[in-house]
């Protein structure tokens, strides 16, 4: 069941277009990732030890709720916030073996499975609506302005590759997912996924195969091109005529303003309290009394984060991934010990991909969206406990041959 998380996620995701925020879905989906947290916490299969900052992070979110100024509000993002990050023991926990994690990553057959569905029905019955024409050109229901989960899925796509029977079904579906991707004009998604694939690419190391394999997608992605062109075109003179493309743009861009802000005024300390502790329970609207014209959530996450939660708080997050890092670090030691496969390492190049691509991904914000950031932890976990048992294994074989 736990391997199935980020599909029935998405899925989620899908319906929550008839749901609306706060809605069934969203107490379902609490009740599903809380549960089966709780469930391996009974089972005495968490592993805190492995990034005990994760959970001293939640705990320090959770006691900021005493102080929300809107109880529910804050609660709703906080728990959202939290249930991916926790994703991270679950992903460990749910690993018991070589054969656990190969179900998982073959799960990602469904999600581009359920990507390129929810496109198809969302445009054929014109559900949702277009953040940049204002027509129904291009819609994605459920899924508007949930680009990132494209983004990441696009990033299983080797690993996915190397497991799966079906060989050419994926290649297909990821080439389908990738063009919808760019069709988003979404700058960040799209540089996460081919910053994220390069960062492979330099990895993995070109064999031939792989060679004529990037080849044939590139000639495919050429080919076809004619079906969705003319759609490219008119997304991206929406774009331009919005002054995305021009050179002083940034200067009254969301992102860009709230960090002069942050710097300017959250960083000067002039309100110590706010600064250090935040007390604002993950609720960032009106940030600055409105004085940023952003009456909505903060766009990064590392604005939105100090500003909601303080300076402790961003320190604790940091130091989370500061440990995703370290366990990154120790398993590429751990490797050159053993004398594995080419294939046998597409998972800790998956982990460092994802590590890189979520910090990246943190700039343009959304930390409150549960799937692609549940890919993200999960895998993380997912991953470390793939390896855990390759060198348990390891050392129970050499043992065996030492007597």
């Amino acid at each position: 069941m736990a391997i199935f998380l980020v599909v029935i996620n998405l899925i989620l995701d899908v319906f929550s277009f008839w749901a609306g925020t706060g809605g069934f879905t969203a107490y379902i989906r609490a009740i599903l990732v809380y549960g089966t947290f709780y469930y391996f916490v009974v089972q005495n299969r968490i592993n805190f030890n492995k990034n005990v900052w994760v959970i001293i992070f939640s705990i320090y979110v959770l006691l900021q709720l005493i102080f929300a100024e809107d109880f529910i509000y804050s609660s709703r993002v906080s728990l959202a916030v939290l249930s991916s990050i926790l994703m991270y023991y679950v992903g460990y926990a749910a690993i018991r073996n070589e054969k656990d994690f190969d179900k998982y990553i073959s799960t990602y057959l469904w999600v581009y499975l359920l990507l390129i569905l929810n496109a198809v029905i969302s445009n054929y019955f014109n559900l949702g609506y277009d953040d940049y024409t204002r027509q129904q050109d291009y819609l994605a229901g459920g899924l508007n302005d949930m680009w990132n989960n494209f983004t990441y899925a696009v990033l299983f796509f080797p690993i996915l590759l190397i497991k799966s029977q079906r060989k050419n079904i994926v290649i297909i579906l990821f080439i389908i997912v990738f063009i919808l991707l760019v069709l988003s004009i979404k700058r960040i998604a799209i540089a996460g996924a081919v910053l994220g694939l390069f960062f492979y690419a330099t990895k993995i190391g070109m064999t031939t195969r792989q060679f004529a394999l990037s080849l044939i997608l590139l000639i495919l992605l050429v080919v076809t091109s004619p079906l969705y062109f003319d759609l490219l075109e008119t997304r991206f003179q929406a774009r331009q005529g919005e002054g995305r493309f021009e050179e002083r743009f940034y200067e009254t861009e969301g992102r860009y303003v709230e960090t002069i802000f942050m710097i300017e005024e959250f960083y000067s300390l002039e309100d110590l309290e706010h600064s250090l502790l935040g007390l604002k329970a993950f609720d960032s609207r009106g940030a600055f009394g409105g004085g940023i014209g952003i009456y909505r959530q903060l766009h990064s996450d590392f604005n939105l984060i100090p500003y909601t939660v303080g300076i402790v708080g961003f320190m604790l997050y940091i130091l989370m991934y500061i440990r995703l890092y370290s366990n990154y670090k120790n398993l590429s030691s751990s490797l050159r010990r053993l004398s594995l496969h080419k294939t046998e390492l597409y998972p800790f190049y998956l982990y460092s991909v994802l590590f890189w691509m979520s910090l990246f991904t943190s700039f343009a914000g959304q930390m409150h969206q549960t799937t692609f950031r549940t890919m993200i932890f999960f895998s993380l976990g997912a991953i470390a406990k793939y390896y855990d048992n390759k060198f348990e294994k390891n050392e129970k074989s050499s043992y065996s041959l030492q007597r």
